[in-house]
């Protein structure tokens, strides 16, 4: 069950269910089929604006980067 206190997330790769802390954008195995490149893009435009335009541009490309 969900709810405004929860402090993880349903990881967004392909088939998983796995929860992971809301400041982390998947599970460890989902998180390293992305490229190093689009990870570090990711974090990149987390620091420089979190929930921004190029923050969510490269969270989509790291989701679309993983496997089931």
């Amino acid at each position: 069950m969900t709810g405004p206190a929860d402090t993880s997330h349903e990881c967004p790769g392909p088939g998983c269910k796995a929860r992971v802390p809301v400041d982390m954008l998947a599970c460890k195995r989902h998180w390293y089929q992305v490229t190093a490149g689009t990870r570090a893009r990711v974090w990149r435009t987390y620091r420089q604006q979190a929930g921004g335009p190029a923050h969510m541009a490269a969270m989509a490309q790291a989701i679309r980067e993983m496997r089931t």
